[in-house]
């Protein structure tokens, strides 16, 4: 259950980081300080970052006690299957465009291999 959870905010927090950082590229500054400087105090003062950016930490911190009891060969395709799955699912309800048939056949691939990893023999 926590893989699965971790998949779901990984996935969740992806395209709401995405929006979150638009604007970012944009900074300059006259040094290479300033710039990093300018850079951290944007992200951390932008909750539309801020906020998606501790949800997808707290999935990681997640993540890791899981490994603690979960195989790995099990909790990483989990994860990050489920992951990529939803964040394509979160993108297109945020307003991207659809995705594409092949993303889909892709997504199906990926949910037909987890469901293959996740048979016991």
């Amino acid at each position: 259950a926590a893989v699965i959870l971790c998949g779901v905010l990984w996935g969740l927090t992806n395209p709401l980081l995405k929006r979150g950082s638009a604007g970012f590229d944009k900074i300059t500054a006259d040094s290479w300080l300033e710039l990093n400087w300018k850079k951290l105090c944007y992200l951390l003062t932008h909750t539309a970052f801020l906020i998606p950016f501790l949800l997808n930490q707290c999935g990681s911190a997640l993540y890791m006690y899981a490994l603690s009891y979960t195989p790995i060969s099990v909790a990483v395709p989990t994860a990050n299957s489920l992951a990529l799955s939803v964040s394509l699912c979160a993108a297109f309800f945020l307003g991207e465009p659809a995705p594409t048939l092949r993303e889909v056949c892709g997504i199906a691939c990926i949910v037909c291999g987890l469901c293959l990893c996740l048979v016991p023999e």
